[in-house]
């Protein structure tokens, strides 16, 4: 998980999303306990939420890697769009019951919406802990500020290697906040195999350059140059799993070249 940061929210999901987000808190103010109790389910649309120019903006903002694992997200993969603060109903932990209805008032909100693979959005699914169950804001007059998450924001938090580093390519928690999102999002899941070739595949090439770098064949010393960029650079945002690659070679560092 790096930081993302997010441009301007497209123009048409501010309009349309203002005019509907009324609508759904008029139908809610209307027959509130309809709603709590599910017998009846707010309508919010997805083709307001995940348009194809919000799709292209998060998916833009966001490297076209999923927000939470950093797996590239690449066609004809099917990308999320992800509602941090969960839309439909919320639930403090998996085994828990679900608290109707979710945070409909924010489902068109540009602050909300993430950039998620299937895995990761299906995971979290409606699962938002606060270390304050007491203080969840059930509708739009109550104040999110109030709310205290247990769970790290993409973009939301300037450092998250502070939150979160690896052992090899295994995530681990360093604070509750960290440990908590490993958890909700299932990061540390046997799943994510990608990760693990993705480790093997740098640790192989970052060993190919310390081998070749002191040779006298100065062709061994072009591959070792070869595999020391791609080393280099898959610690870029843009790259997959950029934060596990940045982990592994502070701990690991390359050696300077030969003078």
């Amino acid at each position: 998980m790096i930081p993302i940061h997010k441009g301007t929210a497209p123009a048409d999901l501010v309009t349309d999303g203002a005019k509907h987000v009324k609508e759904l808190c008029d139908a809610y103010d209307a027959d509130p306990n309809e709603y709590t109790n599910g017998k009846r389910k707010l309508q919010i649309r997805e083709s307001i939420y995940a348009s194809e120019a919000v799709k292209a903006e998060l998916e833009n903002c966001h490297h076209r890697k999923c927000c939470y694992c950093e797996i590239p997200i690449l066609t004809p993969a099917y990308p999320h769009v992800e509602h941090w603060r969960p839309q439909n109903s919320s639930r403090q932990g998996r085994g828990q019951g679900r608290m109707r209805p979710g945070y409909f008032w924010l489902a068109y909100s540009w602050d909300n919406l993430l950039w998620s693979c299937a895995f990761c959005n299906s995971n979290k699914n409606d699962l938002f802990p606060l270390g304050n169950p007491a203080g969840r804001a059930r509708h739009q007059k109550m104040r999110l500020e109030d709310e205290t998450p247990a769970i790290l924001k993409p973009d939301d938090v300037a450092d998250l290697s502070g939150h979160i580093t690896f052992h090899m390519e295994v995530p681990i928690g360093l604070t509750a906040l960290g440990r908590k999102t490993i958890e909700v999002l299932g990061l540390d899941s046997p799943k994510h195999e990608c990760r693990l070739k993705h480790f093997q595949m740098i640790r192989e090439f970052r060993e190919i350059s310390i081998e070749l770098m002191d040779s006298d064949d100065p062709k061994a010393r072009q591959r070792a140059e070869f595999f020391r960029k791609i080393v280099e650079d898959a610690m870029l945002p843009d790259k997959p799993y950029s934060a596990m690659v940045v982990a592994y070679l502070e701990a690991n560092p390359l050696p300077d070249r030969p003078a």
